[in-house]
C-alpha cells in the first residue's frame, strides 16, 4: 500500500519547526524481513518500499531491521546478505541499521549480526545494537530458574568478557545506534520473547543485566552517537494516562543513561541522546 502524497505532506508539516519540531531519527521495527523466497519475499520487499516511503515523508534518515524470528525464512547465510544489500540499496543514501535479536531464528548476537553486514558490504548498511539483546543472548536466560544463560561453571563469565573484548574492536563507523535497556529477573521462567516485551526496565532502575559492560565496550570503540532508551514493561503500559507520565518516562531513562556513561567513564556530554 503506497501512502498517498496529501498524507506525506500532512506529516511533513507535522513534524515542520513551526509545528511539533520534531526530528524522526530512525524507523522500528522493521521485523521479518530477510531470507524468504518467492512471493513471500515479494511481499516483504513491497513492504520496505512502503516504509522508505514513510521515510521520506518523516524526513527519516535510519531503518532499523530485527533479525528475522520466523521459522518459515531461510538460515542460508548469502540468502540475508543478499537481501540486506538489496533493501540497503533501495533505500540508499539512507541507513539500515540491523540488530540481532536475541530470540531471532538464526541471526541472535551481535557477531553474527556483524558478519552479515561485513558480508554484505554496503556503506549505508550498519549495526544496530542492543544492551538487552546483547546481555540477554549470551549472559542471561529468562527461561531457568535463575534467569542466568545454563554453561559450565565459570565459562559464562570467561565466554562473556571475551564477547567484550571482541565488541570493543568493532569500527565505530559501523555503528549506527547503541539502544540501551535493562531487564528485571522473571519470577518464573518465560520466553525471551515475553521477556522482551514486559520486563524492560530504563537503566539503573532495578534491573540485572550486566549492561554497563555493553555500554562500556562500544564506547572504547571511539562511537559517540546516538542512544536510545528502548523500554518495555508491562505495568507501566497499563497505567492510566496522567498528567506528566510521558515526562516522568523520559527523564527516567535519561538519568538512567546518564549515570551509566558516568560510570564508563564518559560525561554525558560526550554523546547524543
Amino acid at each position: 500500500m503506497a501512502l498517498p502524497p496529501h498524507r506525506r505532506q500532512k506529516v511533513r508539516l507535522l513534524c515542520a519547526p513551526h509545528a511539533l519540531n520534531l526530528t524522526i531519527l530512525m524507523l522500528q521495527p522493521f521485523s521479518q524481513f530477510e531470507g524468504y523466497h518467492g512471493t513471500r519475499r515479494a511481499e516483504v520487499f513491497g513492504k520496505a518500499r512502503y516504509w522508505a516511503e514513510l521515510m521520506d515523508a518523516l524526513r527519516c534518515g535510519m531503518l532499523q531491521v530485527g533479525s528475522n524470528d520466523d521459522p518459515e525464512a531461510t538460515g542460508d547465510t548469502a540468502d540475508i546478505v543478499r537481501d540486506l544489500q538489496e533493501l540497503a540499496d533501495m533505500v540508499a543514501p539512507r541507513r539500515v541499521a540491523y540488530e540481532n535479536w536475541c530470540w531471532g531464528k538464526y541471526v541472535r548476537t551481535w557477531r553474527q549480526a556483524w558478519d552479515v553486514v561485513q558480508r554484505a558490504d554496503r556503506e549505508n548498511l550498519g549495526l544496530c545494537l542492543d544492551t538487552f539483546q546483547t546481555c540477554g543472548g549470551e549472559w542471561a536466560d529468562p527461561g531457568t530458574a535463575d534467569g542466568l544463560l545454563e554453561v559450565e561453571d565459570g565459562e559464562r563469565e570467561v565466554r562473556w568478557k571475551h564477547s567484550m573484548q571482541e565488541l570493543a574492536m568493532l569500527p565505530k563507523e559501523k555503528i549506527f545506534l547503541l539502544q540501551i535497556s535493562d531487564a528485571f529477573r522473571p519470577l518464573k521462567p518465560i520466553s525471551r520473547v515475553q521477556w522482551s516485551h514486559s520486563l524492560r526496565p530504563p537503566p539503573d532502575n532495578g534491573g540485572y543485566l550486566p549492561l554497563r559492560d555493553v555500554v562500556g565496550a562500544v564506547l572504547r570503540t571511539g562511537y559517540r552517537g546516538w542512544f536510545s532508551v528502548d523500554v518495555f514493561l508491562e505495568e507501566e503500559h497499563g497505567k492510566e494516562w496522567v498528567e506528566g507520565l510521558e515526562e516522568k518516562w523520559a527523564s527516567d531513562g535519561m538519568r538512567g543513561v546518564r549515570r551509566v556513561l558516568e560510570e564508563c567513564g564518559v560525561d554525558g556530554e560526550e554523546v547524543v541522546t
